[in-house]
């Protein structure tokens, strides 16, 4: 089987790029962090490439809402060359931070194939604050990223993880199966005495894998990129890849 070759992006406010690499080698890829100063000047592409990952961290200092000046540079710079990679026989991941990107981007979740169109939001916590603690999470929706896991823990660590969508929009993930995971109140909530949802009081839907089949890309507030646990390395991928 031919090694699967990654584009790990960095740069401005990025910082769990090594983490990220660490854990797509350990999955059997072969990784490579670039700088999206060359890729916008073109000394690096996407070519060549199957997978390529938005890690965590702070872009542009979230100056303007998270992820959101990130977004505006691809946007505007990137364009194109961006749409024909999604476009590809390819998977795209965002973690965190890079999730914020994606969904500021309106690459998810790319109902009907709509990547310019930006549907959904991450709004601010219902706490009006920054979390950082650990969350349980059970699956639903079978793809390449989830394949195998039916219900495992990880840390998260945001300000603005709250997933907002218009009632029809939230119909249509339901009804297209594009939820992959929910939140649930499963040991570390126990553990720590704390609601399931850390972002909202009521729902238990977490911002996770709202994304067509077709382009098979995935989507995670919660900050798999900070946990490098043995126990997590028993599936093929979930997220950054265990």
């Amino acid at each position: 089987m031919t090694t699967p070759r990654t584009i790990i992006i960095t740069g401005y406010g990025i910082n769990c790029e090594e983490e990220t690499k660490f854990a797509f080698e350990k999955a059997g890829a072969k990784a490579k962090i670039v700088h999206l100063t060359d890729l916008i000047e073109g000394d690096k592409s996407f070519k060549n490439y199957q997978i390529a990952v938005f890690p965590g961290g702070f872009s542009f200092g979230d100056d303007t809402g998270s992820g959101k000046a990130l977004a505006h540079k691809f946007r505007h710079k990137m364009k194109e060359r961006l749409s024909q990679f999604v476009a590809g026989d390819n998977l795209v991941i965002g973690i965190c931070n890079g999730f914020q990107v994606l969904v500021n981007l309106g690459l998810v979740p790319a109902l009907n194939q709509s990547y310019e169109d930006r549907k959904v939001a991450l709004v601010h916590n219902d706490s009006a604050r920054y979390i950082d603690r650990w969350v349980d999470l059970e699956f639903e929706e079978k793809s390449v990223w989830t394949q195998g896991i039916k219900r495992t823990s990880f840390p998260i660590a945001h300000g603005e993880g709250k997933f907002y969508a218009p009632r029809e929009i939230l119909v249509q993930l339901q009804q297209k199966n594009l939820i992959a995971a929910r939140y649930v109140a499963g040991e570390m909530a126990a553990y720590q005495s704390l609601p399931a949802n850390p972002s909202h009081r009521f729902h238990s839907t977490p911002t996770l894998d709202f994304a067509q089949r077709a382009i098979q890309k995935k989507q995670s507030t919660p900050t798999p990129g900070r946990t490098r646990i043995k126990d997590l390395q028993k599936c093929s991928t979930i997220f950054l890849i265990k």
